[in-house]
């Protein structure tokens, strides 16, 4: 068992520019479950032509594939691009998948 706060884990694609970041107030690696519990956790997903996709929530689960992320319990998903809102979407939980 490790327990980490406040840490944050970017996350480059193969030119070395930020594919995304993933933060939490606490993140703590559970070895024998292969995987990460994360309280108040943030997802930013970097994409083309400027567009970020804000994904928040009070709790999630990160397998060590770091192929996916759950995350539950007020779920919130924001779409920018340069920084205007284009969508702002609520859930009690989302799957979302890290290419």
């Amino acid at each position: 068992l490790h327990s980490f706060p406040n840490d944050a884990l970017p996350i480059l694609n193969k030119q070395g520019k930020k594919k995304f970041s993933l933060s939490a107030k606490r993140l703590t690696h559970y070895p024998k479950e292969k995987l990460a519990r994360l309280q108040e956790a943030t997802l930013v997903q970097y994409q083309r032509d400027g567009i970020t996709i804000h994904t928040s929530a009070d709790k999630a689960r990160y397998p060590d594939s770091g192929r996916e992320l759950y995350m539950e319990s007020n779920v919130r998903i924001i779409r920018k691009k340069n920084e205007r809102v284009l969508s702002d979407i609520r859930s009690n939980s989302t799957h979302v998948l890290l290419q």
